[in-house]
């Protein structure tokens, strides 16, 4: 990374640059039945969802996504994509006008790829701390849920940088888990994942989103959804002009 890339950072932020050491998102992060639960001591918050949990998980992301739409036919690319549930549910309920998947996913875990659901996923490289985005299909929206909190500052700089690079990505829209006040921010979300680096407020997340897009992505509107013990927000970011009125329109959970 360059010095330049260092500098557009807040010092507050720059500060996050360390990496995760070689987290492993297989099986047993997962929680799938084949892992022998006694056995096993490294099980999550994402342990023992069920396909009919990841489906629901899915439908509610795509109408979602759809509210913010400005074309119907605007591709899609789930950054972080697991198995590809999202995936699948997106293509299976929306084509391109020539039927071709106007959704694809990429993940770090080759677990979750070789285990997926939908052909239309490929496993993200890294490489000397890097993520390898080149051989990406580009979207016209990225979309990422209860991923980025996962991701080292080395690597939400990368995806940012690629952002902006390309002019047909228009939105990027992420989940993601957010302290509550006066409380322990990793209390719940940590849940023993050391993964979970990030629990950050939301000024955190915008200042960083626009140091990594070198200020191409603005940020237009944030969802919340909140427990009595875990908060967590929907972020939108924009490139260009913002003439529909969906934009500032309210979301309802």
């Amino acid at each position: 990374m360059s010095k330049h890339d260092v500098y557009t950072l807040p010092p507050h932020i720059k500060t996050c640059m360390k990496a995760v050491t070689d987290p492993k998102f297989d099986a047993a992060y997962f929680g799938q039945p084949e892992v022998d639960e006694d056995e096993d001591e490294r099980r999550t918050y994402y342990s023992g969802f069920t396909e009919e949990q990841q489906v629901a998980f899915a439908r509610f992301n795509f109408e979602l996504i759809g509210h913010f739409l400005v074309e119907e036919e605007w591709s899609i690319l789930d950054f972080g994509c697991s198995q590809g549930f999202f995936v699948r549910y997106a293509n299976d309920h929306s084509s391109s006008g020539d039927g071709e998947p106007r959704c694809w996913g990429v993940d770090i875990s080759e677990w979750a790829i070789q285990n997926g659901v939908s052909e239309d996923i490929q496993q993200l490289s890294v490489a000397k701390g890097s993520l390898l985005l080149s051989r990406v299909p580009i979207p016209d929206i990225v979309f990422s849920a209860y991923v980025l909190e996962h991701m080292s500052m080395q690597h939400i700089v990368d995806l940012g940088r690629w952002i902006e690079q390309h002019d047909q990505i228009k939105m990027l829209i992420f989940r993601v888990p957010i302290p509550l006040p006066d409380t322990d921010p990793v209390s719940y979300w940590k849940n023993d994942d050391d993964t979970h680096i990030h629990i950050r407020p939301i000024d955190w997340w915008i200042q960083a989103i626009q140091a990594a897009t070198e200020g191409e992505m603005t940020c237009r509107q944030i969802l919340w959804q909140c427990t009595t013990e875990v908060t967590s927000a929907t972020f939108v970011f924009r490139k260009g002009p913002y003439s529909s009125e969906r934009d500032i329109a309210p979301w309802t959970w």
